[in-house]
């Protein structure tokens, strides 16, 4: 495998790990200063954005709109900071496992199989450019909406000193930050770094796990074709029993570490994807009620317009990039016991039959990612959160008409 190959395939996680190394977050087995930045930035997430906020939701209980708006927002930095937690939890396992990627792609990527490997990495890398995209043109949008029409106050709120209308968001703190314009200037600055970093990691985090998950699917397209062309052994004019039967072992091996991969991944991440599941509903939901809301009432500026698609958008998107990643897993892994048939098993020896009937029978099952053991992340998944999200929807209307 020629550098200019190792160097592009590398290329594949470099946006994921410019988002991690900004939050300081890049799973590695010597990171001790990124750590410690890692854990700087949860402080500053919970002392700057989810106490404020949620501080400030007493003066802002009154404004239906407010209340939504500012528990929605502050789910995505909550998550944010427990996506930090498993990485942290889980550093060493997922440093090794970027590890044995960077050793198969250097050391036992055979030339024949680079396109394989090439599509699924080219498929990472615009995954995670376009999360970045994302990421800062809701955190561009947040800013503008927050600065010129600030959707969590309006006349009914209830005015206070230490009520911060004029932060990056709205937001309490329990003495005057308003008593020198330094300490107004250390505190917006501190909270708009805040609120780029945990937009950052909840992108981060996504992108490297969909980064696994293909590569994961690559390994077994590759192992597909190692079986469909397991049949040439035999026919070939140099062929030897011994030479096919190593290579069905070597087979065999392979599929049960690709198999131990993704049990390792399930471990790793099924409990926060629930916990993005949950978000990614919440989220569409509450979005969806405040802009239909607004433009019936015929009050809605092109700031939060633009604020609400763009929200929606990133975490519904992030959330579709991971089912998609899911997806290709389960229909790949169920094609391994086809490949296995059609690799005219009928022709192998008694011994070199049992071998491959080992792949069949691992094959039976397929591999699959889960939010929580609760469902698996899938097409069909996606499709029931955005029905699920719209039920919701419905219910906040159907609630709010009641009232009026």
């Amino acid at each position: 495998m020629s550098r200019n190959n190792i160097a592009n395939l590398k290329s594949s996680y470099r946006w994921t790990k410019l988002n991690f190394d900004i939050v300081g977050s890049w799973p590695s087995s010597s990171s001790n200063i990124g750590q410690f930045r890692a854990f700087i930035n949860s402080v500053l997430i919970t002392t700057l954005i989810l106490i404020p906020r949620f501080s400030a939701l007493y003066y802002i209980k009154n404004y239906l709109d407010g209340v939504v708006f500012n528990a929605s927002g502050n789910l995505i930095y909550i998550v944010s900071i427990i996506k930090m937690f498993v990485i942290f939890k889980n550093q060493k396992v997922l440093a090794k496992i970027l590890d044995d990627i960077l050793s198969e792609w250097n050391n036992s990527l055979e030339n024949s199989n680079y396109h394989v490997v090439e599509k699924y990495a080219n498929i990472s890398k615009n995954i995670s450019i376009l999360s970045l995209l994302i990421s800062w043109t809701v955190c561009v949008m947040g800013c503008l909406a927050q600065r010129y029409s600030n959707i969590e106050i309006d006349d009914s709120v209830e005015r206070h000193p230490r009520l911060a209308e004029d932060m990056f968001w709205v937001s309490y703190f329990p003495y005057d930050i308003h008593a020198t314009k330094i300490i107004f200037a250390l505190h917006w600055t501190l909270q708009a770094y805040a609120s780029v970093v945990g937009a950052t990691i909840y992108v981060a985090f996504d992108c490297y796990c969909c980064f696994l998950i293909l590569h994961l699917t690559g390994q077994l397209t590759i192992l597909q074709i190692d079986l469909r062309n397991i049949h040439l052994k035999y026919k070939s004019k140099n062929y030897n029993t011994n030479n096919l039967q190593s290579k069905l072992k070597k087979i065999v091996k392979r599929h049960h570490e690709l198999i131990q991969l993704s049990v390792t991944l399930e471990k790793c991440f099924n409990k926060v994807l629930l916990l993005q599941l949950l978000t990614c509903c919440l989220t569409f939901a509450s979005q969806g009620y405040l802009m239909i809301g607004k433009l019936i009432r015929g009050d809605m500026t092109f700031f939060q317009t633009e604020f609400a698609v763009a929200y929606t958008t990133y975490t519904v998107v992030h959330f579709y990039f991971l089912c998609y990643a899911g997806e290709s897993l389960i229909q790949t892994s169920m094609k391994i016991g086809f490949a296995a048939y059609e690799a005219e098993w009928y022709d192998l020896s008694t011994n070199e039959g049992k071998l491959l009937m080992f792949v069949t029978l691992n094959s039976m099952r397929s591999l699959k990612i889960t939010t929580g053991k609760f469902a698996i992340l899938s097409y069909e998944l996606f499709i029931t959160v955005i029905r699920t999200s719209l039920s919701y929807l419905s219910v906040l209307l159907a609630a709010k008409d009641s009232k009026s």
